[in-house]
This record gives C-alpha cells, structure tokens and sequence, in this order.
C-alpha cells in the first residue's frame, strides 16, 4: 500500500447554530445522471441553464428568473461520443457573448480534437457546433504534459485555446494559442517557442487581458533531471507575429507543481500562485509528501519578476499554537486563489491524503479530503487574516492540488478524482463569507477534535453544512434546516455549482430525502 499525504492542521472555535443562514429557492424534482456530466450556469440575462451529459446523450434545462423551467432540449450533436464519455474532457463552460460556450475535447484515434459548442441564452438549443482543432496522438493513460486549455478573461468576454503538447520533439510545435474575441472571431494565433531547447515543457497557468495579449506560463526539463528546471513567461500581443518570451529568476524550482493565474488590470501585474512538491519523509515506511506555496508577482509590460513569497500562514499558525497549544505549524495545499474587487487576495487550502492500495488482484485509489482554511492577503501578498474549519470526507480516486481552481473553469473527466458531493465551496457576499459542504450528520452536535470527527463517505451519512465566517468566529448551521424540523435530509452536488459574478446567488444540485423517497431539485440560495 502506499499513502500519500497533503497535511493541514486547522483549528478554530466553532459554534453551533441551527438558524438556517440563506434565502432558497427550489425547482420542480428533475432527472439526472449521476455517472454523466452535470454543471448549472446563471446567465446575464437571468437564466440558468442546467447541462447533463452522459451515456444517453445531452440534455439542457432552462430555468427563468422565477425558477420556472421555460424549455427542454436534446441535444443532437455531430461530434460528442456521449457514448464513450471516459474519453471526453470538458475543458470549459462559461457565458461568452451572452450565450452559454461549452468547450471540450475528445480522444478520436488516440488524438485530441478540441470542440466548440454555442448554446441559445433563451431556450438552451444548440446554436453551433464546430471543430476548432487537434494535436498529435498521445497515450490518455499517460497525458502529463499534454492537455487542452481554456482561458478566459473574467473581465470580458475574451479568451484564448491553449494545445499543449509538452512531450513532443518537435519543440517549434509544443505550444499553439488560439486568442479570441466575444465573438468567436480570431484575433491572434501562434506558436510559443521557448528560447532554449529542453527535453520536456509543462504548463502552469494562462490569463488573458481583454482583446489585448495572452499570457502564457511554463516551466522546462531535460530527461537527465541534473539542471534546474526553468520557468518562461511568455506574451502574445494583438498584432505580434510570434511570442515574446523571458525566463523568470524564481528562486524555486517548480518540478511537481500546480498552479493558477491572474491579472491586475490596476497593477499591469501576473499573480502566480504555485504549490510545489518541495519535500518528502517516510516515517514508518509510509512516504509522505509536503508541498509548499508561494506567490509571484510579474510584471505584464517587462515579464520580469517583481516579488516572490512563500505562502507561511502564520496567523493560523500563531493562533494554533498560542491559543490551542499545538507544538509545531503546518502547510497546506491550495486549492483556489480569488481576486477581491478591492485587488486583495482569498486562499484557499485543504487538508488530501491520497491512499493507494494494491494486491494481486485488486487496485483501489481513494482521497479523503479534510481540514480546510480561508486565509486573506492584502494586494500585495501579506497575510491579514486566517480562518479554520474542520471537516472529513472520503471519495474515490486521487484529487489534486488545485482542483478547486479547476472546477471553478468547469473542467471535467469522468475518470478523475473525488465525486459530486465531497469537498466545499466558498461564498463570498457583500457583508458574508460563507463555507457550505456536506458532513456526517452526526458531526452536526459533537465539538470534538479533528482525529475523532467522524468520516463522510456516503450519501447516507450526508446533511449539507453552512458555515459563517466573522470577526467573531465561525457558526455552523444546517444549510437547508433542521432535518429533525424540516422531515427531510439534504445533500448538495457541490460539483455542479455556479455562483453568478454579479448577484452572488449561489445555484446548486440538490438531493432530497423525505418518507416519499428521493427527489433532485436545482436549488438557488441568496446569502446576506
């Protein structure tokens, strides 16, 4: 057996309060796959448009303003093999030009082919469906360095297609970028060629500024594994025939690294947040691995690099160790790093052991994904404040660093780790921060420790936590009620959520147990 551990010690006060926090909305019960893809989008225009793709094909909802469902459709595409559903990646859904644009990709013959699907914003029909394009064959069991990207810019309706094919020998056809406008219209396209010649090339993130540049991070090795690996930024203007490139003095080296990028539109700076596989011990013959974060600033005009700190968090620490007696700090993994209208900074963080078992006849690989922590930055990358909340969930399969960031894109494959319902969202309002996931049901009247919380690990067991975070602490409520009160068990779908960017109502699938049996209901919850 082997086991790996990604730690996190958090601690904090927390305490109960059984009000039901937000105001909800619940749809009429609907139909749904568990085994396909399911992803809700509020649109601009007041809509929320539910997707559902899988073995028998694909289906939008549209729900109005009111909640009301106002159409159905099937979608009958030329390309998706709805069939084979294991080899479709969905790189992305987002509001493009006040239409839903779900983008995806699909092993045909072993080679990626990158799809474009438009979606009317009224009554969810398919609107266009084009073949944008492809990269060589790769081995989808074995695809690190390899992937499909999409980026688009929070701010407008732009964004860029990244082929990335970091393990080809044809080194002047690695990296392809697609810009494009709300429109769908091309602004710009080249390939990114680094300035030295390297073995292998990764990806670490891409942000686009308007209609204006792409930004595109990497970092380089050669097979021997005896040089460092460096880092690239590189920037593509509107009009520029090729890439502009520099090489980044980081002071670390990024090797196993997962990563998310922004841009500061008031700076003209990159923010780079990495986790990076720094450090590895094996007490009792069981390896465990730590990773480290930290955050870069680059400049967009120069792409030279302004600052670099690591990601400490010594006011959780100082608080775990002064106030609750703890001997040591701990580092944890990022998950998801927010820009704030104000320009500072949310992480993130959560405790995953990932567990790999093996006998001769049997392979299992579970996650349990633990404590997690919300800590704020100023613009410039110092720590402010920290907050902790405990939980324990167990899920199939292996879950990364930065998933979270991910699932934010709407990035998905049926064979990576975790499920719809473990892990957490974080809500942040006007006047709120809020942390909703769902926990064993008898953890609801318990103050224990984190050793003898007890393990979420099925649908049995779940009720949908709400969590308020102020000054004065964290209180803990029942999302959707008291079951004991309501007669009913509530499970969120934390996978398929969206909150909408302007009016913060959070929309989510989900699951209700009554004496009647289940029902599945989209459900829109407003939080002060």
């Amino acid at each position: 057996m082997r086991k790996i551990s990604f730690l996190l010690l958090l601690l904090w006060t927390i305490t109960p309060c059984h009000a039901q926090i937000p105001a909800i909305e619940k749809s009429a019960p609907v139909d749904v796959t568990f085994t396909s893809w399911n992803r809700l989008l509020q649109l601009k225009n007041g809509n929320t448009h539910y997707f559902s793709a899988g073995m028998r094909g694909m289906e939008v909802n549209v729900y109005d303003a009111t909640r009301k469902i106002v159409a159905k459709q099937v979608i009958k595409s030329k390309y998706l093999k709805h069939r084979k559903m294991k080899r479709v990646f969905v790189a992305g859904l987002y509001e493009i030009g006040g239409q839903p644009v779900l983008f995806y990709w699909q092993a045909e013959k072993s080679k990626p082919v990158m799809y474009r699907m438009r979606f009317d914003a009224g009554n969810g029909s398919l609107v266009q469906e084009e073949r944008i394009g492809d990269m060589p064959e790769i081995k989808l069991m074995r695809r690190d360095g390899s992937d499909i990207y999409v980026e688009k810019d929070p701010a407008t309706d732009n964004y860029a297609i990244i082929f990335f094919n970091g393990n080809t020998t044809k080194i002047t056809q690695r990296v392809r970028v697609i810009h494009y406008n709300g429109s769908h219209n091309v602004i710009n396209a080249a390939y990114c060629t680094l300035p030295e010649d390297h073995d292998h090339q990764r990806y670490i993130g891409a942000v686009v500024d308007g209609d204006k540049r792409v930004f595109l991070a990497s970092f380089a090795f050669n097979r021997d594994a005896k040089e460092s690996s460096p880092v690239y930024i590189s920037r593509l203007g509107v009009g520029d025939a090729a890439f502009f490139t520099k090489r980044l003095a980081l002071g670390q080296e990024m090797g196993r690294t997962a990563s998310v990028m922004h841009y500061d539109r008031q700076t003209n700076a990159i923010r780079l947040l990495s986790a990076k596989l720094s450090s590895a011990k094996y007490p009792f013959g069981t390896p465990t691995f730590y990773y480290r974060a930290f955050l870069c600033y680059i400049d967009a005009e120069h792409l030279g690099l302004k600052s670099e700190k690591p990601i400490l968090n010594k006011k959780v620490n100082a608080y775990a160790m002064t106030t609750l007696g703890a001997e040591q700090g701990f580092a944890g993994v990022p998950q998801q790093m927010i820009m704030n209208a104000d320009m500072s900074i949310t992480l993130l963080s959560e405790e995953i052991t990932q567990t790999i078992v093996r006998t001769r006849s049997t392979y299992n690989e579970y996650s349990v994904l633990g404590t997690m922590v919300i800590s704020e930055l100023d613009a410039e990358g110092n720590e402010t404040d920290g907050y902790m909340i405990r939980k324990k969930q167990e899920c199939d399969g292996l879950v990364e660093s930065m998933y979270m960031a991910d699932r934010t894109r709407g990035k998905w494959y049926m064979k990576q780790g975790g499920d719809e319902h473990s892990s957490f969202a974080y809500i942040r309002t006007e006047k709120g921060k809020y942390i909703i996931f769902n926990d064993n049901r008898k953890n609801f009247d318990r103050e224990e420790d984190d050793a003898k919380r007890k393990m979420a690990r099925g649908l049995h067991q779940f009720e949908a936590a709400c969590y308020k975070i102020d000054e004065g602490g964290v209180k803990r409520s029942y999302l959707f009620g008291d079951p004991e009160k309501t007669d009913a068990r509530h499970v969120v779908m934390i996978t398929s959520a969206h909150q909408h960017p302007t009016t913060g109502v959070y929309a989510t699938l989900l699951r209700e147990y009554t004496d009647k049996g289940e029902a599945v209901r989209v459900a829109w919850l407003r939080f002060p």
